[in-house]
């Protein structure tokens, strides 16, 4: 008889250990998969991808039902040990200190180490595997889990603690996600420098997207909207501020289409103006991003600590500092071979881009960032066409300027072999087109 109850108690002990082992194993393995794998899984129909994703989403319950489950597998397999020992003659406190060092050995290896360890190195695999019946194990016990649930939104309120449990990557994991996407290719580099660009909207401010204010197209307030529409229609542009005394003094912004109709029904440009929005030109671009989709607004004012404007910005200049590896760089920033040492690029070429095209190594420190910027810091004034300087192991000779700015600069190498790469070459491998016209 005591031999049976022994088997039996045994017997107990161990199926309590491998319900305490499940819940363990599958709450490290739930929660080791990444979101956005998760989401790959339930696209492709995955089996056990859909409970997966279920079990993640209210990431509460299925904590509170894998602890509640495996603790009550715990305690049961002790008083089972417990009551084994007592059956053979041990006083209760023999049996209590037996049950403890025999539950205590099955419970952290075998219901814990081991199982946590296999879940580590098989996350993906045993979470897909196990979903189906947590889930199914939480319809059973749904009253049990909502009073467990009650009780710790209770504390929660108490310690100001959360119930939602999140799962989040760092921008640095998406990044090597990226890279990694790219290695395998299941990314090509174009989709890889759109999300790159997407990260850097954090670190990037609205000065670097810009357009400045020599290059603005605006209007006084006393302008028709007559002239507003032509005005748009010679520039190619669809807003522009509008100013009263000054170009610091922005008083609105029009758009082509409330000029029309103010022009359609004979009303003043006033009544097509809508109220402008300023932004410092220091605020980070995720957010000027989140505050213009919230306010509807296409066009910021941008001014500096002084409150003086400095150029504005636009919905499609942040999108552009998503895009623009792919559809804006070589449009901005071409570099045109001309001849085997010779190019041409604009003004506002950076002069690392030109660097990178060229294989050159031009000096691009904090206080030049453009090749128009490094001409002027040679000459020391403000460049006119037909200047020519000479740095590094190349001339830049201005073709082509305004009062204010250069526009076109022609790069000469003084090694009559050339440039160390063929620049022509856009980033798709077809060529990259001439400059055109100003």
């Amino acid at each position: 008889m005591n031999l049976t109850i022994a088997f039996v108690g045994v017997g107990a002990i161990l199926a309590l250990t491998a319900v305490s082992a499940f819940f363990s194993s599958s709450e490290l393995a739930v929660f080791s998969v990444p979101a956005h794998r998760i989401d790959s899984l339930v696209a492709t129909d995955a089996p056990g991808a859909r409970a997966l994703s279920a079990l993640r989403d209210d990431s509460h319950r299925f904590l509170v039902t894998a602890l509640v489950s495996n603790n009550v597998a715990n305690i049961a397999a002790a008083s089972v040990a417990t009551a084994v020992f007592v059956r053979f003659g041990f006083s209760g406190g023999q049996a209590a200190t037996g049950s403890t060092l025999v539950t205590s050995v099955f419970v952290i290896v075998f219901g814990e180490i081991a199982p946590k360890s296999y879940a580590v190195a098989n996350a993906e695999r045993h979470a897909l595997r196990v979903s189906r019946i947590v889930v199914a194990v939480q319809r059973v016990l749904r009253p049990v889990l909502y009073v467990f649930e009650a009780a710790s939104g209770v504390v929660n309120r108490f310690t100001g603690g959360e119930s939602a449990i999140e799962s989040y990557l760092t921008r640095e994991e998406i990044a090597t996600l990226v890279r990694s996407g790219e290695v395998a290719g299941a990314l090509d580099p174009d989709e890889g420098a759109m999300i790159r660009g997407v990260l850097d909207l954090e670190t990037t401010t609205v000065a670097a997207v810009m357009v400045p204010r020599t290059d603005v197209v605006a209007l006084p307030d006393t302008a028709t909207p007559a002239d507003a529409l032509l005005r748009a229609a010679s520039e190619g542009v669809t807003r522009m501020p509008v100013y009263g005394e000054n170009r610091d003094d922005v008083v609105g912004v029009v758009d082509v289409r409330d000029a029309i109709r103010a022009d359609e029904s004979g009303a003043d440009l006033a009544s097509a103006l809508s109220e402008p929005a300023f932004v410092p030109e220091t605020k980070p671009l995720d957010e000027l991003f989140t505050e213009m989709r919230a306010s509807e607004t296409r066009m910021v004012i941008v001014v500096d600590e002084h409150g003086a404007v400095v150029g504005i910005a636009t919905l499609e200049d942040l999108f552009e500092e998503v895009v623009g590896e792919l559809v804006g760089r070589w449009e901005t920033d071409a570099v045109d071979v001309v001849a085997p040492d010779a190019a041409v690029v604009r003004g506002w070429t950076t002069v690392g881009h030109l660097n990178e095209a060229l294989g050159l190594s031009l000096p691009a420190d904090a206080g030049v960032e453009t090749v128009a910027g490094l001409v002027t810091r040679q000459l020391g004034r403000l460049p006119k066409e037909g200047d020519r300087v000479a740095v590094g192991e190349v001339t830049l000779a201005v073709t082509g300027a305004t009062a204010t700015r250069v526009t076109r600069v022609r790069v000469e190498h003084a090694d009559e072999n050339g440039f160390a790469v063929d620049a022509s070459v856009g980033p798709d491998g077809g060529d990259a087109g001439s400059l055109g016209p100003e």
